[in-house]
């Protein structure tokens, strides 16, 4: 959502150290990790128009894709991009529309056509997004799309007689119908605050409800539940924005007074441009996300309310309110999701330097808003590919996988087309306790189930109690489940083991190995430490002591393998 609010992009940068094997042969991602089936890399890009800006604003999914959606510009002029892709392998499903792919221009001569956000049901897709017609004007759009095969339904549009500009920002969906939220100008000429509902089948309007102030207002994100339908964004006075949230009801879109006894809440980080950017909700609480300007330029900031009441819910953050500053610059997250086990908040910070923003994923606790140290490196995932700005603008997970749309400035500084997978869960994948210091900071290991194996970390060539570990490439014997990246590539910490009798050899000697991978030098066999820690994989050949020659003293030889 950040890119509809925001004239700027972000930027990428590859993180993942370390991956855990659930199985052999089969590569599972530890939580935070790109999933690499994706694209193989994990990513999926495309740059529709090479010599303009593309970007996406939403991405939604259901057990059959990925829908995303946003804009491509053709000659100059801004065009609505629908993509289904694969949930697994990222690759464009082409029994949507043929190629995967929608592509419509409502205005051709008009530009600033823009697909603002996605809402999925049992059946159809609807998008909401704008156009520009013949007299200059942003009038609303929302239309419907069979999901499998892309196939158009019905469209609605919102006509608007004053001013120049309108956007709707978010839609939601339940059994009931559509919600759309965004703005207009038709009252005063100020931006005003919009809220549409309409009907699943043939998207006639149900209600309509609009909040016009002294100045502007702006509704950038909703959530729907059982008792209402919430509605994060921003009024303001001249020079300050400050943040508003909504309770509806859900057949007359009417203010719920039950909540915080009038359905607003109103709450202002600073006295400067602050606007929430993603809006979640469950049992518990609603979950708003945003940016405030109390600190530098910008900063992250989540607040959690009672969803009754309105109340803030004192256990999260600090009385309800969560705030924290990656950097000295730009810091914004474009977009939150939840599930039962935490929140996933999506945006950017500038921690590279002044113009080279990075992407930001956090993961964190729903009940205190703390870190999730369990999902990537201390609970924050950054990735920065590019010198330039590139956005995050939607993040969606299902059961074991997080999705994140945005663009990067990678190609010819122009923004293109960005999807990440994520794991989101390894059911398997626990912090075994161990840490690697990567010259800046201690990093956690995940690994699975250490409890199902001996495993031990050594100094290479060291005694038992030694420090530091040794690396191996991830394709051999005594590759262990860790796996860390280098300057080298992917590398994996070497297994450690025992030994373990195989064969005992007696009443001869022989002249050579007597088993397959037994190592021969000189006239001895080799004893490779035979009752110290051993790498996986490892045989040895020879007596119990390390001195058994051809001459048969003592008269019985071992084969030993390291297990």
């Amino acid at each position: 959502m950040m890119h509809k609010l925001q004239n700027f992009q972000h930027v990428l940068f590859t993180a993942c150290l370390f991956t855990c094997l659930t199985a052999p042969g089969v590569s599972f991602a530890a939580p935070g990790d790109l999933i690499t089936a994706f694209d193989t890399d994990g990513i999926v890009t495309s740059n529709p128009t090479t010599f303009d800006e593309d970007s996406i604003n939403d991405v939604a999914i259901d057990a059959s894709g990925i829908y995303i959606v946003g804009t491509d510009n053709f000659t100059g002029n801004t065009r609505w991009r629908i993509e289904k892709r694969d949930l697994t392998t990222g690759a464009l499903i082409t029994a949507f529309d043929g190629d995967g792919i929608i592509i419509e221009d409502p205005a051709p001569a008009g530009g600033d056509d823009v697909a603002y956000d996605i809402a999925v049901d049992a059946t159809y897709i609807y998008v909401a997004g704008s156009y520009r017609d013949a007299s200059s004007r942003l009038q609303w759009r929302i239309k419907q799309y069979n999901r499998t095969t892309g196939a158009a339904g019905w469209t609605q549009v919102s006509t608007f007689t004053i001013g120049s500009v309108a956007g709707p920002y978010d839609i939601a969906v339940d059994t009931t119908g559509i919600y759309v939220v965004g703005y207009d100008r038709e009252g005063t000429g100020n931006d005003r605050w919009r809220v549409e509902k309409r009907l699943l089948t043939t998207g006639a309007v149900v209600w309509t409800q609009t909040f016009d102030p002294t100045v502007d207002a702006r509704a950038t994100a909703v959530a729907v539940d059982a008792s209402g339908v919430y509605i994060a964004g921003m009024e303001s006075s001249i020079g300050n924005h400050r943040w508003r949230l909504e309770k509806r009801n859900l057949t007359t879109g009417a203010l719920i007074t039950a909540f915080d006894m009038d359905g607003i809440v109103n709450s202002n980080p600073s006295p400067s441009l602050d606007t929430p950017t993603g809006i979640a909700v469950d049992s518990s609480g609603i979950y708003v996300t945003g940016t405030d300007n109390s600190a530098d330029f910008g900063q992250w900031h989540i607040e959690k309310y009672n969803p009754t009441s309105g109340a803030y819910v004192a256990a999260f953050g600090t009385n309800g309110i969560l705030t924290f500053n990656p950097s000295n610059d730009v810091d914004e997250p474009g977009a939150m999701t939840i599930d039962t086990t935490g929140i996933y908040v999506a945006g950017i910070d500038s921690a590279p330097g002044t113009g080279d923003s990075r992407w930001r994923i956090e993961k964190r606790n729903l009940t205190t808003g703390a870190l999730d140290l369990t999902f990537g490196p201390d609970g924050i995932v950054t990735e920065n590919p590019s010198a330039g700005w590139d956005d995050i603008s939607a993040i969606v997970n299902n059961a074991n996988s997080l999705y994140i749309g945005g663009s990067d400035a990678a190609v010819s500084n122009f923004p293109q087309w960005r999807v990440e997978k994520r794991d989101k869960l390894c059911t398997y994948c626990l912090d075994c306790g161990l840490r690697m210091h990567d010259g800046t900071s201690a990093r956690k290991i995940i690994c699975e189930n250490p409890s199902a194996s001996s495993l031990r970390v050594y100094k290479a060539g060291g005694p038992a109690n030694g420090y530091g570990v040794l690396l191996t490439n991830p394709a051999t014997v005594d590759a262990s489940r860790f796996r860390v990246q280098t300057p080298a590539g992917v590398k994996a910490l070497a297994r450690y083991g025992d030994w373990v009798l195989l064969n005992t050899y007696s009443g001869g000697c022989y002249t050579a190995p007597p088993a397959s991978g037994c190592t021969y030098t000189g006239t001895t066999w080799q004893v490779p430490g035979a009752f110290t820690p051993c790498r996986v994989g490892q045989t040895y050949c020879g007596c119990v002591t390390p001195f058994c020659s051809y001459s048969c003293s003592p008269p019985t030889n071992y084969n030993y393998q390291c297990q």
